[in-house]
């Protein structure tokens, strides 16, 4: 299939400094009518959107997209599900390291819209998949496409918040994918998590 990636203006990004983003939202209806727009450009760029999601928002999801016309019948694939259980805790808990690799494999054929309320989940540490968002870093960088990781406000430890502003490039402000100005360079970031686990372990 011949495709584009999403344009930097579907959500306003005022330059391709990096396409990594993290928004917060009050709820998922709010999720849907700020990151809908972001589905419908997928379609229009004859691209992929590929969504790891909340397994019991699927069909409210598919719902959304298909009222919002960002479904399409010539664009074979252009809304592709992918809930928790097969992706980020496939066989039960996160693995850095199987995410990663998926991540490779979804951003050579398209842009990714990723729900990380399974972060929460008792099985899942917060440094590891703190470390999961710096690392995938230059694996966007690499490919032309759109990653925007959602959280719902106030769900999260603070302390836990300001790592994931601290690991996104961009962020999504008033349905605007913007420059984050907290954002800290992964090697810079990725040196900071590793003295931490020592300082945390007594070394």
């Amino acid at each position: 299939m011949n495709s584009q990636s999403p344009s930097p203006e579907a959500l306003g990004e005022p330059s391709a400094r990096s396409r990594h983003a993290c928004a917060f939202f009050e709820s998922y209806d709010e999720e849907y009518r700020t990151l809908l727009p972001f589905a419908n450009e997928c379609v229009r760029c004859n691209s992929r959107c590929f969504h790891l999601h909340n397994p019991e928002q699927a069909s409210e999801r598919a719902n959304l997209l298909l009222q919002a016309g960002a479904t399409s019948d010539g664009v074979a694939g252009a809304q592709e599900m992918r809930p928790w259980e097969e992706t980020t805790v496939h066989g039960g808990a996160f693995n850095m390291n199987d995410m990663l690799a998926l991540f490779r494999e979804l951003v050579t054929s398209g842009s990714v819209w990723a729900n990380m309320e399974w972060a929460l989940r008792e099985s899942t540490g917060a440094d590891d998949f703190i470390e999961f968002e710096a690392r995938i870093n230059p694996v966007i960088s690499a490919h032309n496409v759109f990653v925007i990781c959602t959280y719902q406000a106030g769900r999260h430890q603070p302390a836990v918040m300001l790592d994931v502003l601290r690991a996104h490039p961009m962020i999504v402000v008033e349905g605007k994918v913007e420059p984050n100005p907290l954002y800290v360079p992964t090697e810079t970031f990725l040196a900071e998590l590793r003295q931490r686990r020592t300082a945390a372990q007594g070394g």
